[in-house]
């Protein structure tokens, strides 16, 4: 039972760390595209300037742009501290110092399903500890 013990924190573990580098690789893709979405609305609103200057446009336009813009850097700053969070979650999994900085090197999801999974329950951990305190009792 104390072995199977031992392979069940260790797979929980496994789960716990990998599940802090995803939601940090996820949270830092996030932020890398509202980044680019903010350089867009930039190069937006010089356009929309300068069609406003050459009455072309109204300055409403101008307005909304500016409001969605000001939305877009919330949720930029949002994401950040999100990134951030996630960062010191991965650090505290792997028993790392806080002020570690953590760089993900693999940001690329592979979508294949692993080898040598199966729907078979009988070789969990949590299987094998019940079976054996059933053969004591």
């Amino acid at each position: 039972i104390a072995l199977e013990n031992i392979r069940k924190t260790r797979q929980e573990v496994l789960y716990d760390v990998d599940n802090a580098y995803w939601s940090l690789v996820s949270v830092l893709q996030k932020v890398e595209m509202l980044k680019s979405y903010v350089a867009y609305m930039d190069a937006l609103y010089n356009k929309v300037k300068v069609a406003v200057d050459a009455e072309m446009a109204v300055g409403n336009d101008l307005l909304r742009i500016d409001a969605k813009k000001s939305e877009i850097e919330y949720n930029l700053q949002k994401a950040q501290t999100g990134a951030e969070l996630c960062r010191l979650m991965l650090c505290n999994t792997i028993g790392l110092e806080m002020d570690v900085m953590v760089a993900p090197t693999d940001m690329e999801v592979p979508v294949t399903a692993p080898e040598g999974l199966s729907e078979d329950i009988s070789a969990l951990p949590e299987v094998n500890m019940m079976n054996q305190l059933k053969r004591k009792q």
